[in-house]
């Protein structure tokens, strides 16, 4: 690190008068040894008597500035201060950037069209022919050429008008068919929903995802090849049937009344019969449902667990 300017001013003069001093120490022996050839030499009374004015300064060594820190907590806030404006504006940017590019696309479509139909415009021969210009002469032909084509020009900005209509016209009708189609998607939703309440627990299990891959023994294909069919096509009954058939592989199916056992039961408890009975009661025949029993068989319907005839058969 090189010394400040002036201490190594001060070190050069301390060199100097060392110097002299070491000069004149030599001067005195070489006159003792030799009293004759004693000479006087002016530079070194110079620098024996060094000039009054020749004084060091009080301060001679300058202290160097020292930065001033900072606090952490300034810094922390600075950071915090830029970093809330990146956040700000980069998504602005970014959507400013897609904005731009859609707008790009859409330009080169539109000028892409433009140039199909330029290309599609057949050229058109003229109808007036030389016989008719030597009939009728130049002065004719140029008026009807001029009124064509203040004609054609009409027709221009009207068949304009009209492209632009269109164009915005096919825009909304976009729109309509996107909120249609999200309409329509929304519904599905709902009504597999309706049939299988856990649907969106089954979809994103193992089990179900590895037996969708098992091909059907009936259409031969595999079945995520039909879920996917019957999604695209918003088939609520047809999704709805392909996850009943998974839940009744995995969830063993309850019995629909206890038909047999109730029976046994009631003939336990029956009075035992006298010989004085004429007719026996049909009623003992025939099996008795309580109200869970009706509503356990209306629930396994609706899972799936069997088809309507059979629940119609059930029901007589």
């Amino acid at each position: 690190m090189a010394l400040p300017k002036a201490v190594q001013q001060q070190l050069e003069e301390a060199d100097r008068l060392v110097a002299g001093i070491n000069g004149e120490k030599t001067g005195e022996d070489s006159s003792e040894t030799n009293p004759e050839n004693q000479q006087v030499d002016p530079s070194l009374e110079q620098t024996q008597d060094p000039p009054e004015n020749n004084q060091q300064p009080d301060n001679p060594v300058s202290q160097e500035t020292k930065p001033q820190e900072v606090p952490d907590e300034k810094w922390a806030h600075k950071y915090h201060t830029l970093k809330g404006m990146y956040d700000a504006e980069v998504p602005r940017l970014h959507s400013q950037v897609r904005e731009m590019q859609t707008q790009i696309q859409q330009l080169i479509a539109d000028k892409a069209t433009v140039e199909a139909k330029v290309a599609e415009v057949p050229k058109v021969d003229s109808l007036i022919t030389d016989e008719d210009k030597e009939a009728f002469g130049p002065d004719l032909i140029d008026l009807i050429n001029r009124a064509t084509e203040s004609k054609v020009a009409t027709l221009r900005d009207r068949e304009a008008e009209l492209l632009s209509k269109i164009s915005k016209l096919e825009g909304q009708l976009g729109n309509v068919e996107e909120r249609q189609g999200i309409s329509d998607k929304d519904r599905f939703l709902m009504g597999l929903g309706q049939q299988v309440s856990d649907w969106e627990k089954i979809n994103v299990d193992q089990g179900f995802l590895t037996w969708l891959q098992e091909v059907d023994p009936v259409y031969g294909i595999p079945k995520n090849v039909a879920l996917n069919s019957a999604y695209e096509n918003l088939d609520v009954s047809r999704v709805a049937s392909i996850f009943n058939a998974y839940k009744q592989l995995v969830e063993p199916a309850a019995p629909v009344a206890p038909v047999k056992r109730q029976q046994e039961l009631q003939r336990q408890v029956a009075p035992t019969r006298t010989r004085s009975t004429s007719q026996p009661n049909d009623n003992m025949d025939r099996p008795v449902f309580t109200n869970s029993d009706i509503e356990e068989f209306y629930t396994n319907w609706r899972r799936g667990y069997f088809t309507d005839e059979e629940a119609a058969n059930m029901e007589q």
